[in-house]
């Protein structure tokens, strides 16, 4: 789909730098949810992170909340697991073409959501993941809901001087 299709997720039309168009598999009516939740954190997660998406989930999933995440090993992948056996629905927004499972371990979940929920991509066919497309692959799950959970992340130390403003000339 076309970002002129009016298929096309409004909300991430007005997003920051929205892709021209998206690849997908799947059930592309879960994009016209009344609410979707982006689930994210760690790739490295805890027993703890798992507890919390047990405690977390159940209720999202009652309240026929969509979960979005990116099919990425740790939280992700167990976000969409976890949504799944609760009889909910998921999207998974990934950074490489929709015909590449990265990683492999999720070739099973990838290829069940791309039959039974929704898989979206911004990349073509068979194109296999870079750096930087998992970076542009957030802009997309942001760029869908409204709303952002984050279990379990790592502290990582921010370069403040780069976030502030630039003297007056």
């Amino acid at each position: 789909m076309s970002i002129v299709d009016p298929e096309y997720p409004e909300m991430l039309k007005e997003s920051f730098q929205p892709p021209i168009g998206l690849f997908y598999r799947g059930n592309i009516a879960l994009l016209t949810a009344t609410h979707l939740l982006a689930v994210i954190g760690t790739r490295t997660p805890t027993a703890y992170a798992y507890d919390c998406l047990e405690a977390l989930l159940p209720e999202v999933v009652a309240d026929q909340v969509v979960v979005v995440s990116g099919l990425a090993r740790g939280i992700d992948s167990m976000s969409h697991r976890l949504t799944l056996n609760l009889g909910g629905h998921s999207i998974g927004v990934i950074g490489t073409g929709l015909d590449v499972t990265y990683p492999r371990e999720n070739a099973r979940l990838q290829d069940y959501m791309a039959t039974h929920e929704l898989v979206l991509s911004e990349y073509p066919r068979d194109a296999y993941g870079q750096k930087f497309h998992f970076v542009e692959r957030n802009r997309i799950i942001a760029g869908l809901v409204e709303t952002l959970l984050v279990i379990e992340a790592k502290k990582k130390k921010w370069d403040l001087d780069y976030c502030k403003p630039s003297a007056p000339k």
